[in-house]
């Protein structure tokens, strides 16, 4: 069971503690099954860059693990969308024109996803484990990289940061990041966009590269193979 905390400080929401109930109750049911609501807009690490060989290698391990020896879907993401099959997700982005609230509530569908997310790369890791060889335990207890989130209000633009921990998602209170309302403000949000690029191809790849354990797979760790169909 995961346990899902807001950290609120710009954001003066009076219903905070129902939204909270409200999105603790969907996240548990999340890490239980694999139906998510999708996101309106991700940006993924591209691993087929040539500077990623890292990641990819340790994706296409992933991929033939599950798809010969556990014979389980082989999608990196929560989602099995194909240009995101091999693309881990940096950024997920939920519009909505108004400030709505319940199941339709950016928020918790944001939520609703990142925890998927979340359960998705914890079955990868372990399924690495399972299958993989000299692995070292130097990032056995290594919390999955924290991401951001952003929530867009008709004009208005919000991020927040997810937290993960072996028991709790955190989502941190949001940072306004601009807006379409004026010229000056669409400024300000393609930096804030501009930024989150840069982040997402360094400190989100190396911590991504952490939890899979890409060092051992530069020093010639691998997967155990044997077990393929013939």
């Amino acid at each position: 069971m995961y346990a899902l905390s807001i950290q609120a400080g710009t954001d003066n929401y009076a219903s905070l503690d129902s939204r909270q109930d409200n999105l603790t109750a969907q996240i548990a049911a999340a890490h239980t099954r694999s139906d998510a609501k999708l996101a309106d807009y991700v940006v993924a690490l591209d691993v087929f860059d040539k500077r990623e060989w890292g990641l990819k290698v340790i994706f296409d391990m992933l991929a033939y693990c599950l798809r010969y020896c556990d014979r389980v879907p082989n999608h990196i993401n929560q989602t099995a969308y194909k240009p995101l099959a091999k693309s881990p997700i940096g950024l997920s982005i939920e519009t909505k024109r108004a400030n709505p609230s319940g199941a339709g509530d950016p928020l918790v569908q944001l939520g609703v996803w990142v925890a998927a997310w979340h359960k998705r790369m914890t079955f990868l890791r372990d399924t690495l484990i399972r299958y993989g060889k000299n692995l070292s335990q130097e990032w056995a207890n290594e919390d999955l990289v924290s991401v951001p989130l952003i929530q867009v209000l008709g004009h208005k633009w919000k991020m927040y940061f997810a937290r993960f921990t072996s028991s709790n998602i955190t989502l941190y209170d949001p940072v306004n990041i601009g807006s379409t309302e004026s010229i000056i403000q669409i400024y300000s949000l393609t930096a804030s966009l501009e930024a989150i690029n840069e982040w997402i191809k360094t400190s989100f790849k190396v911590g991504l590269e952490r939890w899979f354990f890409c060092a051992d797979v530069n020093r010639g760790g691998s997967a155990d193979q044997s077990s393929k169909p013939s």
